[in-house]
């Protein structure tokens, strides 16, 4: 009886596991859906631009761009300037990122509660254009730090499997979302035809 136990809590604990990584990683996909869709009607008020590619003297029907603002590596104001059609600040956490901490009030809104960098390159007409994805990169097997870095198709890009393993999520401009695993982030990149794209990342 006891080797029966055994054998069953051999499956059953790795399935229970497996689920629930993959519940997290769909949940996961769910939030980044629906901030990438924010960002597009964002942009439709701005010529298919979004907040950072748009100036903050700029005159809309939602609140100015943030392009001046870049320098200051936060990505917290590009998401705060789509707060209207993000909805809530806590679509930007993953329940798999155990160092940020989910935040309801948009005033409070810092990288600490953010999961997902940005690509300042994002373009709403190319459908391989990545717009924000998973923030748990590594380059060159070098896990990347928070503020502004600069990603080529040349580096060897790869999740660092605290989230998702070697799988992680990315928006494309277009507004559509993908589970990606690690082997096709470069392919990704080099498909969207930009050779050289600025990720912030929280």
């Amino acid at each position: 009886m006891t080797s029966v136990v055994i054998i069953f809590l051999l499956w059953f604990v790795p399935s229970t596991l497996k689920a629930r990584s993959n519940a997290k990683r769909i949940y996961c996909n769910n939030l980044l859906k629906n901030t990438t869709m924010g960002f597009r009607m964002w942009s439709n008020d701005y010529d298919n631009r979004f907040p950072w590619q748009v100036s903050t003297n700029a005159i809309g029907r939602n609140s100015p761009g943030t392009l001046e603002l870049i320098t200051l590596m936060s990505p917290a104001i590009h998401f705060q300037v789509a707060s209207n059609e993000i909805g809530s600040p806590t679509l930007l956490t993953c329940p798999s990122d155990r160092d940020r901490q989910v935040v309801s009030n948009w005033s409070q809104l810092t990288r600490t509660n953010i999961s997902y960098f940005i690509n300042l390159e994002a373009n709403t007409t190319n459908q391989c254009s990545t717009l924000i994805g998973d923030r748990n990169l590594a380059i060159n097997n070098k896990a990347v730090v928070p503020g502004l870095i600069i990603v080529t198709a040349d580096e060897a890009l790869k999740w660092d499997g605290r989230f998702h393993g070697q799988i992680g999520n990315i928006g494309f401009g277009d507004g559509s979302v993908q589970q990606v695993v690690s082997k096709d982030l470069n392919p990704l990149l080099r498909s969207s035809g930009v050779a050289t794209n600025r990720f912030v990342i929280p």
